[in-house]
C-alpha cells in the first residue's frame, strides 16, 4: 500500500492536522511552514488544512495563502470533501483530560475523522499515539515488540485509537500508521526538544520511503504492518 502510496516520488500533497490549535499541531504547522513544505513561489499546489476549536487563532498565527483553518466541527462537512483527495492526514486530536464524557466524546470525534480521511480518498493517515501504552517502570525504553500495559484512562484511549485506524482503513485505498511518542515533561525539560519532535513529525511526512516501508517486528502486527515509536532524544535525521 504505501508503495502504491509513494509511487509518484516526493509529489507535494495536502497536509490536514486535527488537533491543530494544539500543542503538537501548532508545532508540526510550524515546522512544515519553516522546511518549505507550503511554498508560496513554487508551483506545488499543495495546502495545509487544520481543524481546531480555534481557528481563528491560527489564522492570525500562520498567516499563508496555502494555509486555511477550520471549526473542528466542520471535519465531515460535504462542502469541504475535496480537500483528503490524496492528502496525508495527521492526526493530533486527542481529549484533553480523561473524563468518562470527554473521553466518549473525543473518540467519537476522532473516529468521524478517520472516516473522513477514508470516505473522501485520503492517501494515509498517521496517528498520533503515546508510549503511555507501555508500563511506566519499564527498565529499558519501548520497542515496537514491548508488550502493552494499558494502566491508564489514557493510555486505554490512545490503544483504542489506534484499533479504530487499523478497523477503518484496513483494506482501503488510505495507507496508515501510529506513532507513539514520548511524553514532553520533567524538571529539566528542554524546549528544544518540541522542536525536535515537530521537525520530525515533518520529515516523516517529506521522507516517507525511508520511515514508513520499514516491516513491523511486533508479535502480533497492526497498523497496516507499520508501527514507528519516537523517542523525546533522538535527533531530526
Amino acid at each position: 500500500m504505501w508503495e502504491r502510496f509513494m509511487s509518484d516520488g516526493m509529489l507535494k500533497r495536502n497536509i490536514i492536522i486535527t488537533g491543530a490549535s494544539g500543542f503538537l499541531g501548532r508545532n508540526l504547522i510550524g515546522s512544515l511552514q519553516r522546511n518549505g513544505y507550503f511554498d508560496n513561489g513554487s508551483s506545488s499546489t499543495a495546502r495545509l488544512i487544520g481543524f481546531s476549536s480555534s481557528p481563528e487563532k491560527l489564522r492570525e498565527r500562520f498567516p499563508s495563502e496555502l494555509a486555511e483553518f477550520h471549526d473542528r466541527e466542520k471535519i465531515d462537512d460535504a462542502e469541504l470533501c475535496s480537500i483528503w483527495k490524496e492528502a496525508i492526514v495527521v492526526n493530533c486530536a486527542f481529549p484533553r483530560n480523561n473524563s468518562g464524557t470527554e473521553m466518549a466524546e473525543g473518540l467519537s470525534y476522532i473516529k468521524r475523522v478517520f472516516e473522513a480521511a477514508v470516505g473522501n480518498g485520503a492517501a494515509a493517515v498517521i496517528n498520533i499515539s503515546s508510549q503511555s501504552v507501555y508500563a511506566a517502570d519499564r527498565p529499558e525504553a519501548a520497542r515496537e515488540d514491548t508488550p502493552l500495559c494499558l494502566a491508564t484512562c489514557y493510555a486505554v484511549g490512545k490503544y483504542a485509537v489506534e484499533l479504530m485506524l487499523e478497523s477503518i482503513c484496513a483494506n482501503t485505498g488510505t495507507a496508515f500508521t501510529s506513532v507513539r511518542m514520548a511524553s514532553l515533561i520533567g524538571p529539566d525539560f528542554e524546549p528544544r526538544i518540541v522542536n525536535r519532535l515537530a521537525s520530525s513529525l515533518a520529515f516523516l511526512i517529506s521522507k516517507m520511503p525511508l520511515m514508513l516501508l520499514r516491516p513491523c517486528s511486533c508479535p502480533t502486527p497492526r497498523n497496516g504492518g507499520k508501527c514507528i515509536t519516537l523517542e523525546g532524544e533522538e535527533p531530526v535525521p
